[in-house]
Protein backbone atom coordinates (compact mmCIF):
# COMPACT_ATOMS: atom_id res chain seq x y z
CA UNK A 1 0.00 0.00 0.00
CA UNK A 2 2.53 2.44 0.98
CA UNK A 3 4.38 1.66 -2.42
CA UNK A 4 1.39 2.42 -4.35
CA UNK A 5 0.49 5.22 -2.47
CA UNK A 6 4.17 7.02 -2.67
CA UNK A 7 4.59 6.01 -7.01
CA UNK A 8 1.07 7.85 -7.19
CA UNK A 9 2.04 10.53 -5.35
CA UNK A 10 5.09 10.98 -7.59
CA UNK A 11 3.24 10.55 -10.72
CA UNK A 12 1.11 13.40 -9.37
CA UNK A 13 3.72 15.77 -9.16
CA UNK A 14 4.85 15.65 -12.56
CA UNK A 15 1.15 15.79 -14.22
CA UNK A 16 0.62 18.61 -11.85
CA UNK A 17 3.74 20.41 -13.32
CA UNK A 18 2.87 20.01 -16.66
CA UNK A 19 -0.57 21.35 -16.03
CA UNK A 20 1.03 24.47 -13.94
CA UNK A 21 0.46 28.14 -15.68
CA UNK A 22 3.91 29.17 -17.26
CA UNK A 23 4.23 31.82 -14.50
CA UNK A 24 3.88 29.41 -11.92
CA UNK A 25 5.50 26.91 -12.82
CA UNK A 26 9.85 27.16 -11.63
CA UNK A 27 10.60 23.17 -12.46
CA UNK A 28 9.35 20.00 -12.86
CA UNK A 29 10.80 16.76 -13.14
CA UNK A 30 9.92 12.87 -12.98
CA UNK A 31 12.34 9.86 -13.42
CA UNK A 32 11.72 5.88 -13.67
CA UNK A 33 14.99 4.32 -13.23
CA UNK A 34 15.93 0.58 -13.75
CA UNK A 35 19.31 -1.26 -12.34
CA UNK A 36 20.01 -4.23 -13.24
CA UNK A 37 23.51 -5.99 -12.13
CA UNK A 38 24.97 -9.45 -12.67
CA UNK A 39 27.87 -11.17 -10.47
CA UNK A 40 28.46 -14.67 -11.89
CA UNK A 41 24.75 -16.27 -11.58
CA UNK A 42 23.61 -13.21 -9.44
CA UNK A 43 21.51 -10.62 -9.98
CA UNK A 44 20.98 -7.71 -8.13
CA UNK A 45 18.77 -4.89 -9.37
CA UNK A 46 16.81 -1.20 -7.78
CA UNK A 47 14.22 0.25 -9.38
CA UNK A 48 13.69 4.20 -8.59
CA UNK A 49 10.68 6.17 -9.45
CA UNK A 50 10.97 9.96 -8.07
CA UNK A 51 9.00 13.31 -8.82
CA UNK A 52 10.01 16.51 -7.98
CA UNK A 53 8.10 20.30 -8.44
CA UNK A 54 8.79 23.76 -7.46
CA UNK A 55 6.29 26.67 -8.37
CA UNK A 56 6.41 30.09 -7.29
CA UNK A 57 3.55 32.07 -5.81
CA UNK A 58 4.31 35.61 -5.65
CA UNK A 59 7.86 36.20 -3.47
CA UNK A 60 6.79 32.23 -2.05
CA UNK A 61 8.29 28.90 -3.37
CA UNK A 62 6.43 26.16 -2.83
CA UNK A 63 7.79 22.35 -3.41
CA UNK A 64 7.92 18.79 -2.87
CA UNK A 65 9.13 15.59 -4.23
CA UNK A 66 7.76 11.98 -3.66
CA UNK A 67 10.45 8.93 -4.39
CA UNK A 68 9.95 4.89 -4.81
CA UNK A 69 13.12 2.32 -4.59
CA UNK A 70 13.10 -1.24 -4.56
CA UNK A 71 15.87 -3.34 -4.47
CA UNK A 72 16.82 -7.37 -4.98
CA UNK A 73 20.24 -7.76 -3.63
CA UNK A 74 20.79 -10.55 -0.79
CA UNK A 75 17.22 -9.74 -0.09
CA UNK A 76 14.37 -7.54 -0.64
CA UNK A 77 13.24 -3.85 0.41
CA UNK A 78 11.84 -0.64 -0.77
CA UNK A 79 12.30 2.82 0.50
CA UNK A 80 9.56 5.29 0.70
CA UNK A 81 10.58 8.92 0.83
CA UNK A 82 8.71 12.80 0.38
CA UNK A 83 9.48 15.82 1.22
CA UNK A 84 7.63 19.47 1.18
CA UNK A 85 8.83 22.94 1.81
CA UNK A 86 7.80 26.52 1.67
CA UNK A 87 10.51 29.17 0.88
CA UNK A 88 10.25 33.29 0.83
CA UNK A 89 11.87 34.78 -1.34
CA UNK A 90 12.64 38.78 0.01
CA UNK A 91 14.46 39.37 -3.22
CA UNK A 92 15.17 37.73 -6.72
CA UNK A 93 18.87 36.55 -4.69
CA UNK A 94 17.65 35.52 -1.69
CA UNK A 95 15.66 32.55 -0.53
CA UNK A 96 14.28 31.14 3.06
CA UNK A 97 12.49 28.26 3.69
CA UNK A 98 11.69 25.05 5.98
CA UNK A 99 9.86 21.59 5.01
CA UNK A 100 9.12 18.60 5.71
CA UNK A 101 10.54 14.90 5.10
CA UNK A 102 9.38 10.97 5.53
CA UNK A 103 11.00 8.00 4.96
CA UNK A 104 9.32 4.43 5.59
CA UNK A 105 11.36 1.71 5.21
CA UNK A 106 9.76 -1.56 4.17
CA UNK A 107 9.28 -4.23 7.19
CA UNK A 108 10.47 -1.35 9.54
CA UNK A 109 8.83 2.18 11.29
CA UNK A 110 8.23 4.96 9.55
CA UNK A 111 10.14 7.92 10.09
CA UNK A 112 9.48 11.94 10.16
CA UNK A 113 11.96 14.89 10.27
CA UNK A 114 12.51 18.55 9.43
CA UNK A 115 14.73 21.01 7.39
CA UNK A 116 15.83 24.52 7.16
CA UNK A 117 17.42 25.92 4.49
CA UNK A 118 18.73 29.29 3.42
CA UNK A 119 20.59 30.91 -0.50
CA UNK A 120 22.16 33.45 -1.69
CA UNK A 121 22.47 32.92 -5.67
CA UNK A 122 22.83 35.57 -8.45
CA UNK A 123 23.30 33.17 -11.11
CA UNK A 124 27.24 33.52 -11.69
CA UNK A 125 27.87 32.40 -7.59
CA UNK A 126 25.65 30.82 -4.62
CA UNK A 127 25.75 29.79 -1.19
CA UNK A 128 23.41 27.37 0.70
CA UNK A 129 23.74 26.25 4.02
CA UNK A 130 20.63 23.35 4.99
CA UNK A 131 19.76 21.72 8.31
CA UNK A 132 17.95 18.89 8.60
CA UNK A 133 16.93 16.49 11.63
CA UNK A 134 15.47 12.95 10.09
CA UNK A 135 13.67 11.91 13.25
CA UNK A 136 13.68 8.67 13.88
CA UNK A 137 15.15 6.10 16.19
CA UNK A 138 18.02 8.34 16.62
CA UNK A 139 16.20 11.55 17.73
CA UNK A 140 19.98 13.55 17.97
CA UNK A 141 20.66 13.00 14.46
CA UNK A 142 21.16 16.16 12.31
CA UNK A 143 22.90 17.01 8.68
CA UNK A 144 24.10 20.37 8.34
CA UNK A 145 25.03 21.21 4.56
CA UNK A 146 27.27 23.75 3.44
CA UNK A 147 26.91 24.32 -1.02
CA UNK A 148 28.78 26.90 -2.99
CA UNK A 149 29.33 27.54 -6.72
CA UNK A 150 30.37 29.48 -8.82
CA UNK A 151 30.33 30.09 -13.05
CA UNK A 152 34.22 30.63 -13.92
CA UNK A 153 32.90 31.38 -17.46
CA UNK A 154 29.88 30.75 -19.50
CA UNK A 155 30.44 27.18 -19.95
CA UNK A 156 32.32 26.53 -16.73
CA UNK A 157 30.99 26.00 -13.37
CA UNK A 158 32.86 25.00 -10.02
CA UNK A 159 30.97 23.71 -7.05
CA UNK A 160 31.80 21.97 -3.27
CA UNK A 161 29.82 20.45 -0.60
CA UNK A 162 29.94 20.02 2.89
CA UNK A 163 28.23 17.71 4.82
CA UNK A 164 28.74 17.32 8.47
CA UNK A 165 26.50 14.49 10.91
CA UNK A 166 25.99 15.69 14.52
CA UNK A 167 27.34 12.59 15.86
CA UNK A 168 30.15 11.73 13.65
CA UNK A 169 33.61 13.79 13.72
CA UNK A 170 34.09 13.16 9.87
CA UNK A 171 32.76 15.36 7.33
CA UNK A 172 31.53 14.44 4.60
CA UNK A 173 32.89 16.66 1.02
CA UNK A 174 31.87 16.81 -2.95
CA UNK A 175 33.73 18.99 -5.13
CA UNK A 176 32.81 19.14 -9.20
CA UNK A 177 33.22 20.77 -12.43
CA UNK A 178 30.70 21.11 -15.15
CA UNK A 179 31.23 21.92 -18.65
CA UNK A 180 28.91 22.67 -21.19
CA UNK A 181 29.14 24.12 -24.57
CA UNK A 182 27.47 23.40 -27.69
CA UNK A 183 27.13 19.45 -28.27
CA UNK A 184 29.63 18.55 -25.13
CA UNK A 185 28.85 18.28 -21.66
CA UNK A 186 30.95 17.08 -18.97
CA UNK A 187 31.72 16.55 -15.49
CA UNK A 188 34.91 15.77 -13.21
CA UNK A 189 33.98 15.15 -9.40
CA UNK A 190 35.80 14.10 -6.40
CA UNK A 191 33.90 12.73 -3.08
CA UNK A 192 35.70 11.72 0.23
CA UNK A 193 35.48 11.48 3.90
CA UNK A 194 38.04 13.14 6.21
CA UNK A 195 39.34 11.00 8.85
CA UNK A 196 38.15 8.08 6.62
CA UNK A 197 40.12 6.26 3.72
CA UNK A 198 36.57 6.26 1.46
CA UNK A 199 36.87 8.42 -1.90
CA UNK A 200 35.54 8.30 -4.87
CA UNK A 201 37.10 10.32 -8.26
CA UNK A 202 34.89 10.03 -11.46
CA UNK A 203 34.03 11.75 -14.92
CA UNK A 204 31.01 11.93 -16.81
CA UNK A 205 29.61 13.46 -20.18
CA UNK A 206 27.96 13.15 -22.80
CA UNK A 207 27.69 14.62 -26.36
CA UNK A 208 24.80 15.78 -28.94
CA UNK A 209 24.56 13.66 -32.13
CA UNK A 210 21.84 15.39 -33.31
CA UNK A 211 18.72 16.81 -32.53
CA UNK A 212 17.37 14.06 -31.25
CA UNK A 213 20.27 11.04 -30.58
CA UNK A 214 22.86 11.94 -27.30
CA UNK A 215 25.84 9.34 -26.62
CA UNK A 216 27.14 9.29 -22.96
CA UNK A 217 30.23 7.75 -21.36
CA UNK A 218 31.46 7.35 -17.32
CA UNK A 219 34.16 6.29 -15.82
CA UNK A 220 34.26 6.94 -11.37
CA UNK A 221 37.38 4.88 -9.49
CA UNK A 222 35.95 4.35 -5.63
CA UNK A 223 38.19 3.36 -2.75
CA UNK A 224 37.28 1.74 0.47
CA UNK A 225 33.56 1.41 0.07
CA UNK A 226 32.51 -1.88 2.31
CA UNK A 227 36.47 -2.28 2.22
CA UNK A 228 36.51 -2.80 -1.41
CA UNK A 229 38.36 -0.46 -4.06
CA UNK A 230 35.94 -0.62 -6.99
CA UNK A 231 36.46 0.34 -10.74
CA UNK A 232 33.29 1.80 -12.68
CA UNK A 233 32.57 2.52 -16.27
CA UNK A 234 29.72 2.55 -18.93
CA UNK A 235 28.86 3.54 -22.16
CA UNK A 236 25.42 4.63 -23.34
CA UNK A 237 22.88 6.82 -24.69
CA UNK A 238 19.79 8.28 -25.58
CA UNK A 239 16.63 10.05 -27.79
CA UNK A 240 15.00 12.90 -26.95
CA UNK A 241 11.32 12.29 -27.45
CA UNK A 242 10.65 16.31 -26.88
CA UNK A 243 12.47 19.23 -24.89
CA UNK A 244 11.54 17.87 -21.97
CA UNK A 245 11.68 14.23 -22.23
CA UNK A 246 14.17 11.48 -22.92
CA UNK A 247 14.98 7.87 -22.96
CA UNK A 248 18.43 6.57 -22.45
CA UNK A 249 20.31 3.29 -21.95
CA UNK A 250 23.58 2.43 -20.55
CA UNK A 251 25.63 -1.05 -19.90
CA UNK A 252 28.89 -1.17 -18.27
CA UNK A 253 30.79 -3.12 -15.46
CA UNK A 254 32.23 -2.30 -11.86
CA UNK A 255 35.13 -4.01 -11.13
CA UNK A 256 36.70 -4.85 -7.44
CA UNK A 257 38.78 -6.95 -4.87
CA UNK A 258 36.16 -9.68 -5.45
CA UNK A 259 35.18 -9.70 -8.69
CA UNK A 260 33.14 -8.00 -11.38
CA UNK A 261 29.86 -7.44 -12.28
CA UNK A 262 27.70 -6.30 -15.83
CA UNK A 263 25.79 -3.32 -15.38
CA UNK A 264 22.45 -2.75 -17.64
CA UNK A 265 20.70 0.69 -16.90
CA UNK A 266 17.31 2.10 -18.55
CA UNK A 267 15.64 5.18 -17.88
CA UNK A 268 12.74 7.37 -18.74
CA UNK A 269 13.17 11.29 -17.25
CA UNK A 270 10.59 14.32 -17.58
CA UNK A 271 12.69 17.80 -16.65
CA UNK A 272 11.32 21.41 -17.48
CA UNK A 273 12.83 24.67 -16.27
CA UNK A 274 15.22 25.25 -13.34
CA UNK A 275 15.18 24.84 -9.65
CA UNK A 276 15.37 27.77 -7.52
CA UNK A 277 17.03 25.48 -4.71
CA UNK A 278 20.82 25.43 -5.32
CA UNK A 279 21.42 22.67 -2.52
CA UNK A 280 18.54 21.17 -4.29
CA UNK A 281 20.35 20.97 -7.82
CA UNK A 282 23.87 20.59 -6.39
CA UNK A 283 22.60 17.28 -4.48
CA UNK A 284 20.78 16.11 -7.51
CA UNK A 285 24.12 16.07 -9.12
CA UNK A 286 25.74 14.34 -6.59
CA UNK A 287 23.36 11.73 -7.05
CA UNK A 288 23.74 11.31 -10.73
CA UNK A 289 27.64 11.02 -10.10
CA UNK A 290 26.46 7.12 -8.75
CA UNK A 291 23.43 6.29 -10.92
CA UNK A 292 26.09 3.86 -13.06
CA UNK A 293 27.20 2.47 -10.75
CA UNK A 294 26.65 1.81 -7.00
CA UNK A 295 23.40 3.96 -6.85
CA UNK A 296 22.28 0.42 -7.71
CA UNK A 297 23.74 -1.23 -4.71
CA UNK A 298 22.78 1.53 -1.63
CA UNK A 299 19.40 3.11 -1.15
CA UNK A 300 18.68 7.01 -1.38
CA UNK A 301 17.09 7.82 2.17
CA UNK A 302 16.84 11.07 1.05
CA UNK A 303 19.12 12.61 3.74
CA UNK A 304 22.09 14.55 2.79
CA UNK A 305 24.02 15.00 -0.39
CA UNK A 306 24.90 11.88 -1.54
CA UNK A 307 25.60 8.26 -1.46
CA UNK A 308 28.05 8.03 1.53
CA UNK A 309 25.28 9.50 4.12
CA UNK A 310 22.59 7.46 2.27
Amino acid sequence: MTKTLTMTSALALVLFAGHASAQELTYGAGTLDYTLLEEGGDQYNTLRLEGDLEITYDQFLLGGSAGYQSLETSGSASVNTYDAFVGYMPTSTLLFGAGVNGLAIEGDDSYSGYEAFAQFDNGQYGVAVRYERPLGQDDDLAVTSLFGRAALTPELAVGAVLDSLSDEDETIYYISADYDSGPVSARGFYHGVTEVDVSTFGVRGSYQVNQGFFATADFQQTEGFLGDDLSIYSVGGGYRISDTAYVDAAVGQLRGDGGEANMLRVGLTFETGNRKRLDASMSDAIRADFANGLGALVPDLGVGSGIFIN
